[in-house]
């Protein structure tokens, strides 16, 4: 994650270097305050298991990353060269053995169990909506998600990101029905 413009002259502030799970590439996150978001995620989750599992995490990937650097300075060119020639020599292994007679299609159907809550309910409509509760969110609809609301994200930083915010609870065998509906053959 790249760190934000510091708000406060030079001095970078904690929330800055906190890495969390934050994406604007997501569906409807366009325009977000990421500093924002990121500033209330990190003083909700201050001093928690998971807070201090992230620092643990971010200390072992720094080690690693150093190791790492260290270890690709000490190449030379004749290791690069070689290197690039295996590389180069497993690619043309590949290729020749890719099957391209088979299609493949992914659909991601972003928000669905939002847009199934939506359907079972017009009144959520235009209105941000996550399914969850206030320990953990399935998905949030385009509405939650322009104050930074996501999945997997604890229910009470949404409710902190986005005060209107409405909760509706998982209901997989709805989810099951219209999935199943989406896949049945025409």
């Amino acid at each position: 994650m790249e760190k934000s413009e510091s708000t406060s002259g030079d001095t970078p502030q904690p929330w800055q270097s906190y890495h969390t799970v934050f994406t604007n590439a997501k569906a409807g996150m366009d325009g977000v305050d990421k500093e924002r978001v990121q500033r209330i995620v990190y003083e909700m989750s201050k001093g928690s298991k998971y807070f201090e599992n992230e620092e643990r995490k971010e200390a072992f990937t720094r080690r690693k990353l150093e190791s790492m650097r260290a270890q690709c300075a000490m190449l030379t060119a004749a290791d690069i060269s070689n290197n690039r020639t295996v590389a180069d020599r497993r690619i043309l292994e590949l290729e020749a053995t890719r099957d391209l007679t088979r299609i493949w299609l992914h659909v991601d159907m972003d928000a669905f169990y939002a847009a199934v809550e939506t359907l079972s309910n017009p009144m959520l409509k235009g209105k941000p909506m996550a399914v969850g509760g206030m320990s953990m969110i399935s998905t949030a609809n385009y509405e939650a998600r322009r104050f930074g609301v996501r999945a997997a994200m604890p229910g009470f930083i949404a409710r902190k990101l986005c005060p209107e915010l409405i909760f509706v609870p998982v209901d997989f065998k709805k989810y099951t029905y219209y999935s199943d509906l989406t896949r049945k053959e025409v």
